[in-house]
């Protein structure tokens, strides 16, 4: 049998052994979190190095800053619905290997007295990264003193105040220690 989910009628009749089935999800825990640490090492190393490339190329139309900033949000924000779906697989793939394995998981770590997982670090890091990259075209217009610099202030000040916001309550579904 190559895979937990193979198909083949044949594989499927003869009943992997729980060593098997604990190798494979093990397997699927490993590469789900392997994208997973490629994904955040990249989203911010890639986001800092538009934003800055973008900051440095000169006066930019506000147009096409407002056009790559709502792009790289949206791009963030659909990498992030996708690691939300590698997140289940990997739990459901380690739940699975410690039930068959008669085991308990390690508690994750707690930083101010709330539990902080990989769900939530990631939550933090895309949500980090989404809201940059809607705070720039303000920011550009703030610092550029155009025509757009009042409202670019309050745009500025809006999206970070709702950053805050959604920092805040997604420390305060953290669960307790």
């Amino acid at each position: 049998m190559d895979t937990l989910f193979d198909t083949d009628a044949r594989a499927v009749s003869e009943s992997p052994t729980h060593g098997e089935i604990y190798a494979q999800l093990n397997e699927i825990v490993r590469a789900t979190d392997e994208i997973s640490f490629k994904l955040l090492g990249l989203v911010p190393i890639v986001s800092v190095a538009g934003i800055g490339l973008f900051a440095t190329a000169g006066k930019a139309w506000i147009g096409a800053t407002i056009f790559v900033s709502a792009f790289a949000a949206v791009a963030t924000l659909a990498l992030y619905l996708w690691e939300r779906r590698n997140i289940g697989t990997c739990r459901w793939a380690r739940d699975e290997a410690l039930r068959i394995a008669g085991l308990r998981g390690p508690a994750s770590p707690s930083v101010g007295g709330r539990r902080i997982g990989k769900k939530e670090a990631e939550k933090l890091l895309y949500g980090t990264t989404f809201f940059a990259w809607l705070a720039f075209p303000g920011l550009v217009a703030w610092h550029a003193h155009e025509s757009w610099s009042d409202y670019g202030k309050w745009y500025a000040l809006a999206v970070l105040v709702a950053a805050l916001g959604a920092a805040v309550a997604a420390w305060l579904r953290c669960e307790r220690v």
